[in-house]
């Protein structure tokens, strides 16, 4: 047993680590079938891509904003490929992408393979990527996650005393997400402050990003500064958009009030990981632990401050700016950090077949962590594995209630006009995401589309009521249709309105004219 082990590990040791960082995050995230996410940022892109696609849609019409180079190239995929194999295209090519920065960090770090990827796959296992907040950084294919690609060059850069260089990718970062890339950004320039780096670096560091970033700042100032009001006939739209829509992401507070919530862990983990950052800082002499330390100490500042802040932030003025997404990086560091204290308590024995073979009578650790690392990275694989193996099952052999979707989104794809508009009631607000790119039809409302404009922003909430309304008393459905084009009502269950004429149904479906 013991020599099968040995020769695992060294098959693993000997391979190119880019290939098992790539194998790991692609199997951990290959699926036929589309994440949330997804769902909704693909049919943006689609609609970006080509305006003309649904005419006179309202649920897919957003400003692009930092997503423009994604929408761009994924709008264009789109319009000769399948929403799923861009999905499959895109998790490959950011598993890719991951590969290279994540094996530099490893390097530099003097991880074995085995280390590099237990590390990895502990990450990649989660549901959620982080201590709280509920964020994520390899899952879809999406423009935060292409973001964080740049974060991992950042932190390489700057574990390698390259400070302009860390600066530089971090700017890079922000081109493809602002907030991931921008939260970042503050942690690095608190690290410099707090690391004592030379004035002149910085300040020619926050020059280079100045330079680099000016274009993407006179974008964006023209679509989020001018005409982008936050108060629209009496509603806060920054309350809406925190407190209504992502409450999950960035009502921690409410949540932190919740006994045994996950929340709570997550920040108290988030404590205790802290207080091991300054406790590594002040007593270990490791330059890589002290720079890991030190910027994790500056993210979990950054946390802790927006904690705070979120007490005085009722209107969602500042939480809309997902000051908690940072959660799923700090979480990264501590684990990187984690690893380096256990190798360093192991008198800097590397954990391979050959320290595996010969810890005998008295030496029974690093056997123990080997074959613990072994297992961690087999079950959490698999466990993986398996849960998206069964999702594209779904995928390719649909239940009966699915089948009856898909006849339902052929009927309405072949039998209503181009610019129909079909009010869903489902109260299930994740359930039907497909059904606009599977009809080419616009739903009324859908409650994750949700763009980003202040003025789309509460549009969507309009409808979202107006929605809610319907679903309550389908008699103030003739109200609705005053303010708003409705063509077709879809229920799960059968619906008596004067005004409303059944037009198919089947087992599980009831779709009216209206």
């Amino acid at each position: 047993m013991k020599k099968n082990l040995q020769n695992l590990i060294d098959l693993i040791n000997r391979l190119d680590l880019r290939v098992l960082i790539f194998l790991v995050i692609f199997l951990s995230t290959f699926s036929l079938r589309l994440n949330e996410n997804e769902e909704e940022y693909f049919v943006f892109a689609k609609a970006f891509a080509n305006p003309h696609w649904i005419p006179g849609a309202l649920s897919i019409r957003d400003a692009p904003g930092t997503r423009i180079i994604f929408d761009s190239v994924v709008g264009w995929l789109l319009g000769f490929a399948s929403f799923e194999q861009v999905a499959v295209l895109g998790r490959a090519l950011c598993a890719l992408l991951f590969a290279f920065p994540l094996a530099r960090i490893f390097r530099k770090l003097q991880f074995t393979n085995l280390e590099g990827i237990f590390v990895l796959q502990l990450i990649c296992a989660m549901v959620h990527q982080s201590f709280f907040g509920k964020e994520w950084m390899f899952l879809s294919f999406e423009t935060k996650v292409l973001s964080y690609v740049f974060v991992f060059y950042s932190i390489y850069y700057l574990l390698s005393d390259r400070n302009r260089l860390a600066v530089f990718f971090a700017g890079l970062a922000v081109y493809f997400h602002v907030l991931v890339g921008g939260w970042y950004l503050i942690a690095l320039f608190l690290y410099f402050v707090a690391a004592r780096v030379p004035w002149r670096v910085v300040f020619s560091s926050a020059l280079i990003l100045a330079v680099l970033l000016t274009p993407l700042g006179y974008y964006l100032a023209g679509t989020y500064l001018l005409d982008n009001p936050n108060v629209i006939d009496g509603t806060q739209v920054s309350w809406v958009y925190v407190y209504v829509r992502n409450p999950h992401h960035l009502d921690v507070l409410r949540q932190l009030r919740q006994i045994g919530s996950s929340a709570q862990i997550g920040v108290a983990l988030s404590a205790a990981a802290a207080w091991l950052c300054v406790n590594t800082f002040l007593k270990n002499k490791s330059p890589e632990l002290r720079k890991l330390s030190l910027l994790a100490l500056a993210i979990f500042c950054q946390q802790l401050l927006s904690i705070v802040a979120a007490m005085f932030d009722t209107g969602g003025v500042f939480l809309k700016f997902y000051p908690y997404r940072t959660s799923s990086l700090s979480l990264f560091l501590t684990l990187l950090i984690l690893m380096l204290l256990y190798k360093e308590a192991a008198g800097g024995q590397r954990v391979t077949a050959t320290s595996l073979g010969h810890s005998g009578a008295g030496r029974s650790g690093p056997s123990a962590v080997v074959t613990v690392m072994v297992a961690g990275l087999a079950l959490g694989l698999a466990s993986k594995v398996c849960v998206n193996a069964v999702d594209s099952y779904a995928v390719v052999f649909p239940s009966v209630r699915q089948t009856a979707k898909i006849s339902l989104y052929q009927w309405v794809k072949t039998n209503t006009p181009p610019d129909a508009v079909i009010l869903d009631l489902n109260d299930r607000p994740r359930d039907n995401l497909d059904f606009i790119r599977k009809t080419d039809r616009d739903s009324f409302s859908v409650y994750k589309f949700v763009p980003t404009t202040n003025r789309l922003i509460y549009e969507w909430y309009q409808r979202a009521l107006e929605k809610d309304r319907v679903a309550k008393n389908i008699s103030v459905l003739p109200e609705v249709k005053s303010k708003y084009k409705i063509n077709y009502v879809l229920s799960t269950k059968p619906l008596t309105h004067e005004n409303l004429r059944p037009v198919y149904q089947n087992e599980f479906y009831f779709l009216y004219a209206s």
